[in-house]
């Protein structure tokens, strides 16, 4: 039995023999965990500036045109509130402003920013008129008071 014994101690079967292949590994490595890698280091070279990306032509664009169009549309109200509250003379300069502002930034369609234009300009121009009819009215009836001595 002694015999016996010893032959097998000395002997190791395949399936008792673990060598360093078959030792854990990393996570997602093929190398055992007790074979180390050399670590090389990089030599040092130019920083690296990073590249400035160009912005997106397209979305600019359509984000002036959507605003040039906002503009436009604001302006438009604007003059039609004027014709509809023609004493208030801010309504006509603010249209107007607003329109010309639309019309210079050159939109592919000008319709709402030079009816603006049009309808503030002629409310603008009718209201000065109707302030210098007054005026006058006003001066006129003064004099003819009898308030000149």
């Amino acid at each position: 039995m002694s015999a016996s014994a010893t032959t097998e101690s000395t002997t190791i079967s395949p399936a008792e023999d673990v060598t360093l292949a078959d030792a854990p590994t990393e996570a997602f490595g093929s190398e055992p965990l007790t074979q180390a890698t050399p670590v090389q280091e990089v030599a040092p070279t130019q920083p690296t500036t990073p590249v400035p990306l160009a912005p997106a032509p397209a979305a600019t664009a359509a984000d002036r045109e959507s605003s040039t169009q906002t503009l436009s549309i604001i302006a438009f109200a604007l003059s039609i509130a004027a014709v509809v509250a023609p004493s208030f003379v801010l309504l006509p300069i603010a249209s107007l402003v607003l329109g010309i502002i639309a019309l210079a930034r050159k939109p592919k369609s000008k319709g709402f920013a030079l009816t603006a234009v049009i309808i503030s300009g002629t409310m603008l121009a009718l209201a000065l008129i109707v302030a210098a009819g007054a005026a006058l009215l006003l001066g006129v009836s003064v004099i003819s008071s009898g308030y000149a001595g």
